[in-house]
């Protein structure tokens, strides 16, 4: 999951460098990204997870936003979630969940993991 938000940012610095000259950017630059502690990051999903039944899938499905969420609030920051890009950002990871077959058992592994 990660990596895919990683991508997603990637593209977006590269649009907004591109379609921002002369405006405000909200972007970060890499070079200005601090270093993320992962453990903040696990202990957070960990929380989100917790009452997560992993043999059923609709609750895993319903879990899967709010961990994008938190995923791309840790890699950006908590402002992020006032960017126009945010709600876009979310709706495109959810899109590439839905359209790859292999992501519900990855997301329902990941909970697991989580969970130990």
């Amino acid at each position: 999951m990660l990596e895919l938000v990683k991508a997603l940012s990637t593209e977006r610095r590269k649009r907004v460098d591109k379609g921002t000259a002369g405006r405000a950017s909200t972007a970060v630059s890499p070079s200005a990204t601090p270093r993320h502690d992962l453990k903040v990051l696990r202990s957070r999903l960990t929380d989100l997870v917790a009452p997560i039944d992993t043999d059923d899938p609709q609750t895993i499905a319903k879990v899967r936003r709010p961990l994008l969420q938190a995923i791309v609030l840790w890699e950006f920051g908590s402002d992020f979630r006032q960017d126009p890009e945010f709600g876009p950002m979310l709706d495109a990871l959810e899109r590439t969940f839905e359209a790859d077959p292999t992501m519900p058992r990855r997301l329902s592994d990941l909970i697991r993991d989580l969970r130990r």
